[in-house]
């Protein structure tokens, strides 16, 4: 039996682990059967529990339980097919075991040393059942001869019937057919979603059953920094028109003249903004924002004309810069030189604060009249231009990294990114990639 718990499997065990000890010690009951409505990971929990107690007969039934839930996975049923081996159930772990093969169970070598199927491998039926899995091998990694040879990274994902298949990059030819629910782009390997299957293709085109995936928690970072500190107060002394600065470096006073909510004076970030040596705070005066420094005095360049200022601390040049709205409701970008970027060039920010959460990323999703693009913050240029008539739906992009599939991992490393593409849906419900060069991965 091979135990492959989920995260948040052995996250839940964590939590729980005091009661699984009084419910294996008190048998849950050896041989009676769980209430029809336990908790799945308690059920495979509990059934792993009388595995290691040799509580066989036990461990099946409450594995049969974990099997009627949502939640069962290739793995529910290996592990139940071994447990009906040492019982002698054989019928059982057989169904079990080909079942486990349709989810995607397919460590070929695992299984034919498993001890817990000394039973089954008596069968006649247990040769089938491996000549099923070398057929299903078999038949999978046909479908990616053709990638053979090529870098995975020359392979962009294209949905047809909404199925996914692969083309290559420069020809846009079809080298994988889309018959997938879903694909991944390149790390150093493919991650395929087939039926209830989920496996990983390597660069020979061969199964990877066992490969090194990034998995982390998902991270949302706010590059626009518009968070009142709380502990901010309206200086009433005579004459104070500016700001002060306490020893940690935060702001904690604010001349009573800047507008206030709720009592409070309406200014940003909580730690202010160096320029050319000076300090300098967004606040708002008489319903407009601009930059004020300690003394009071306005900003040369960034006066008080904004019905939106933000400062985002994701560009990388020299100066410093903000996201803007002005009194005729146009948007774009303002250096402290006084310089605009993107004036005028899109209408509406898109979840104005939100970007590409899922990814280490500073792109801004904007609409110009019926298209969308992106701007890449850190370079202040368009990551994909509004040039066609497109809603944006998620990003791709190929790397150079060590796991398989970018969506599981919040910490890319962007000096390991090779191409962006974006997926896209066309005004006539199409759904492919466009890539920064604004070429639309379609199959010629």
């Amino acid at each position: 039996m091979k135990q492959m718990i989920s995260s948040r499997l052995l996250i839940f065990c964590l939590l729980s682990l005091f009661v699984f000890k009084l419910s294996a010690q008190s048998g849950i009951t050896e041989g009676r059967d769980l209430k029809e409505g336990i908790n799945y990971y308690r059920a495979v929990e509990t059934a792993t529990a009388f595995y290691e107690k040799k509580a066989y007969s036990d461990a099946l039934k409450v594995f049969e339980q974990a099997l009627s839930k949502p939640e069962a996975n290739k793995n529910d049923y290996y592990n139940a097919a071994c447990c009906a081996s040492l019982v002698g159930d054989l019928d059982k772990a057989n169904a079990y075991l080909n079942k486990s093969i349709e989810l995607g169970y397919w460590d070929l070598k695992w299984m034919s040393n498993d001890a817990d199927f000394a039973n089954f491998r008596q069968d006649r039926r247990w040769e089938k059942a491996i000549q099923k899995l070398n057929t299903t091998l078999n038949t999978v990694e046909a479908k990616f001869e053709r990638i053979k040879g090529l870098p995975l990274t020359a392979l962009v994902p294209y949905q047809e019937n909404e199925l996914w298949g692969y083309l290559q990059q420069s020809s846009r030819e079809i080298l994988v057919k889309a018959e997938f629910e879903k694909v991944s782009f390149a790390g150093n390997c493919l991650e395929i979603k087939q039926k209830s299957a989920t496996y990983s293709i390597g660069p020979d085109a061969k199964i990877l059953l066992e490969h090194n995936n990034k998995s982390t928690q998902y991270r949302e970072r706010q590059f626009f920094q518009v968070v009142n500190p709380p502990t901010l107060l309206v200086d009433s002394s005579d004459g104070f028109k500016g700001f002060k600065v306490n020893e940690k470096g935060y702001i904690s006073v604010v001349s009573k003249d800047v507008d206030q909510n709720n009592g409070k004076p309406i200014v940003s970030p909580i730690k202010p903004i160096n320029i050319e040596g000076k300090m300098y705070a967004i606040v708002r005066k008489q319903g407009k924002y601009g930059l004020l420094d300690q003394d009071g005095a306005t900003h040369p360049k960034i006066g008080f004309h904004y019905k939106i200022l933000s400062y985002t601390t994701a560009f990388k040049g020299t100066e410093k810069c903000f996201l803007t709205k002005n009194e005729s409701d146009q948007w774009g970008f303002v250096l402290s030189t006084g310089e605009t970027r993107f004036q005028s060039e899109f209408d509406t920010l898109l979840r104005p604060e939100e970007y590409f959460k899922f990814f280490n990323l500073n792109l801004l999703i904007v609409k110009k009249g019926n298209t969308q693009g992106v701007i890449d913050i850190p370079t202040m240029t368009w990551a994909l231009k509004p040039t066609e008539n497109i809603e944006i739906l998620d990003l791709g992009f190929t790397h150079k990294d060590n796991y398989c599939n970018t969506s599981v991992s919040s910490d890319i490393d962007q000096s390991k990114i090779l191409d962006f593409y974006f997926w896209v849906k066309s005004i006539n419900g199409q759904s492919y990639y466009i890539g920064k060069d604004q070429v639309s991965y379609l199959p010629k």
